[in-house]
């Protein structure tokens, strides 16, 4: 996207599928974040996608709530709490959040934070 990361934001928000969302770094860092929204360290997250027992058994933290963990895709972990929830897909080098809140779609957060994962994927990132 020519306008930058936060683009990448506004277009997961106007989905109407993502309350919140952040891009972040692997080695740390935000690259870019919903408005008011931090998702905080990351790291624990990042290694879950290289070691698969600390999602089923520490679950998703993400913003400092843990989300029970559901299930790991092929580049993707999922989970939930409540009504609410959670998509993270890893790139090569970042991970995009998104948040759903009560009277949203899982899947239809998950196919938007996906969609910007593996559009990311492709470019590099």
């Amino acid at each position: 996207m020519a306008g930058g990361w936060n683009d990448y934001i506004a277009t997961l928000e106007k989905s109407g599928h993502v309350a919140k969302a952040a891009i972040v770094g692997l080695q740390g860092g935000n690259w870019a974040v919903s408005s008011g929204f931090d998702p905080g360290d990351m790291s624990s997250t990042v290694a879950g996608f290289t070691n698969t027992d600390v999602f089923p058994s520490k679950g998703i933290h993400v913003a400092g709530i843990k989300y029970m963990y559901l299930r790991t895709g092929e580049n993707a972990v999922y989970g939930k709490k409540g009504p609410a929830g959670v998509c993270i897909a890893k790139t090569k080098q970042a991970l995009v959040i998104g948040i759903y809140a009560e009277g949203m779609q899982a899947g239809q957060c998950n196919v938007a934070v996906e969609s910007i994962g593996d559009h990311l994927r492709n470019s590099s990132y």
